[in-house]
């Protein structure tokens, strides 16, 4: 959000798109000058840092919501996990992919980096999913 230009319009249509798609997840960025790109050349059109800020607000929120219903559908499966690393938070659990993409969470107990597990998808938060061993 907050491209050089982007108006509340623009916007507001960026909000739509989400609605419509309904995305698992998606990546979002608020606009920063990179130097060496074009972008810089557009100082006179920046839009106010309180501006962006309030825009990825909304946006965030829209789109947490919307990946916190759409994972729910998955709770109560079993799937195909490729682990592939472990949490970025404690090494007690694993990080990997189901089919789908979507990140899944399960303990290190018995699984190493590499190995792909049939799961049964547990809980759905936000961001990811948990899982057990099948």
């Amino acid at each position: 959000v907050g491209f050089p230009g982007e108006t509340d319009s623009d916007f507001d249509d960026t909000m739509k798109i989400l609605e419509y798609g309904e995305f698992d997840a998606v990546y979002m960025f608020k606009f920063s000058p990179r130097p060496g790109t074009k972008a810089t050349d557009f100082k006179d059109e920046f839009i106010d840092q309180k501006i962006i800020k309030e825009r990825f607000l909304k946006l965030k929120e829209l789109q947490t919501e919307i990946s916190h219903r759409r994972y729910k559908r998955f709770i109560g499966t079993e799937q195909n996990l490729l682990i592939e690393n472990y949490s970025k938070k404690t090494n007690d659990f694993m990080t990997g992919k189901i089919d789908g993409g979507q990140t899944t969470h399960i303990s290190a107990n018995d699984v190493d980096i590499g190995d792909y597990v049939n799961v049964k998808i547990t809980e759905a938060t936000p961001f990811a999913l948990k899982a057990t061993l099948i």
